[in-house]
């Protein structure tokens, strides 16, 4: 899941110029291929049953629609994500809205 306001977060404290969104989003979806590609990669002889999907968008929202939407057993995912006490507070849990909204069942591990 790529988030536009926690990439845009990494590169500069102002709002990016629309000319620049679609590099930023472009970078970000590299990065985030890389790093669940290495995740995928660590199941071994597993990691053919490993499906890898990026989505744009708010977050929550748009797994909560995925999984809702598609032939989807599982959803695991961690308590705390990316930010701070702060961040978590003022912009909402991800990880609590898919525990409320999600049509399938959630394993949330600490």
């Amino acid at each position: 899941m790529v988030s536009l306001k926690i990439s845009a977060y990494w590169y500069d404290t102002s709002i990016p110029q629309p000319e620049l969104l679609d590099s930023i989003v472009e970078s970000e979806t590299v990065y985030a291929e890389e790093l669940l590609n290495n995740y995928r990669n660590s199941f071994e002889d597993r990691k053919g049953k490993v499906e890898i999907i990026i989505l744009e968008g708010i977050i929550a929202d748009e797994i909560i629609e995925y999984i809702n939407t598609n032939p989807v057993d599982l959803v695991i995912m961690g308590s705390h994500g990316i930010g701070s006490a702060l961040h978590r507070t003022l912009l909402g849990s991800v990880t609590n809205k898919v525990l409320h909204y999600s049509e399938k069942p959630v394993l949330v591990i600490k």
